[in-house]
């Protein structure tokens, strides 16, 4: 199962690569993330709203997360 805080953690010790266009990084939060993501976007994570880290991992995980998965794509 996911943790919703590796995603933030994650989040911060990549902090730097969120705001450029980078590849690589793409691939990086494509093969990580996808999965999560799908889950999140049809309300399986849903419970995780319930608590702090939860919630700002479900935000990162349906904006920024899915811009990098979805790079050049109308999902993104």
């Amino acid at each position: 199962m996911f943790r919703m805080d590796e995603i933030v953690q994650d989040w911060w010790r990549h902090r730097d690569e969120w705001f450029c266009a980078n590849q690589a990084f793409d691939r990086h939060c494509r093969h990580r993330y996808l999965s999560p993501l799908m889950v999140a976007a049809e309300g399986g994570l849903d419970h995780w709203q319930s608590q702090c880290n939860g919630s700002l991992a479900l935000v990162l995980l349906l904006d920024p997360i899915a811009r990098r998965v979805f790079r050049n794509l109308p999902l993104a």
